[in-house]
């Protein structure tokens, strides 16, 4: 058997200015959303994540993350020019001498999401 799809699950505290920062910012849309169990499901070229707010099964404080959600784009200077005045920049669009130009941000939650094409 596979593994067909990579469908991450992030913590979120504000449900609510999460989705607005996805589909504003990045055009995703809303595949699901209930408020019972705060949680939805945004989409984005095939692309799903899911965010939820955490329940009793775990401890939270604050959003975490050890590492950053890369994504692959068509055109990162088209990304970068949509939103460099909008999101907190982690770092600006360069070409890097492994073959990428990319980008980083952080979304309100404090992800640092990455974008990038091979160039």
């Amino acid at each position: 058997m596979k593994i067909i799809n990579l469908r991450p699950q992030l913590y979120t505290a504000d449900l609510k200015t999460t989705l607005e920062f996805y589909t504003i910012n990045l055009d995703f849309r809303v595949l699901s959303y209930n408020e019972k169990w705060n949680w939805m499901s945004l989409q984005h070229n095939g692309v799903e994540w899911m965010f939820t707010t955490p329940d009793h099964h775990r401890p939270f404080d604050k959003c975490i993350m050890t590492g950053s959600i890369y994504l692959d784009v068509s055109d990162v200077d088209y990304w970068w020019n949509k939103l460099k005045d909008k999101v907190e920049i982690a770092y600006p669009v360069e070409t890097f001498e492994y073959g990428m130009r990319e980008f980083a941000f952080y979304d309100n939650n404090g992800y640092m999401i990455q974008m990038g094409m091979s160039i």
